[in-house]
């Protein structure tokens, strides 16, 4: 069976075309590790019945979400939001180290603080990565 591990800063209950792909995958029969934040898109306020805490949610046989905290607010507070982005990689790198097994290939979803690290993890773990972008800022590309 194949394998991949998802990296995104959003997803379900949040509404966002990652929904769909990951769905997409699945239905091939591939198995997920997904890693991405406590939904709390665009207020930084965590979604009503999230915890902000580091959880582990087994959806399917096939399918793991691993959600990470937010810094509360960091919608209104610019301070706030670059602490989130300086922690996504902390996070990512926490969870690639305790909690997952070797991958077949990455999957990442947006960019942002996300881009800096899906470069070095295909060297260490993984034999692909995708990165699936919109929106792209110029700076990120850099």
């Amino acid at each position: 069976m194949r394998s991949l591990i998802i990296l995104t800063e959003v997803y379900d209950p949040e509404k966002f075309i990652i929904n769909d792909l990951v769905k997409s995958f699945l239905e091939k029969n591939i198995k997920i590790s997904l890693v991405t934040r406590v939904p709390s898109y665009p207020t930084g306020i965590p979604f009503k019945g999230y915890k902000n805490r580091l959880k582990k949610h087994k959806i399917s046989e096939n399918f793991e979400v691993y959600r990470f905290p937010v810094f509360k607010g960091y919608g209104k507070s610019k301070v706030k939001k670059i602490l989130n982005f300086l922690f996504q990689p902390f996070w990512y790198f926490y969870i690639f180290i305790f909690h997952l097994k070797k991958h077949d290939a990455m999957f990442v979803y947006q960019t942002g603080s996300l881009y800096n690290y899906s470069l070095i993890f295909p060297k260490l773990k993984s034999q692909k990565a995708v990165i699936w972008s919109q929106d792209l800022w110029p700076d990120a590309a850099k």
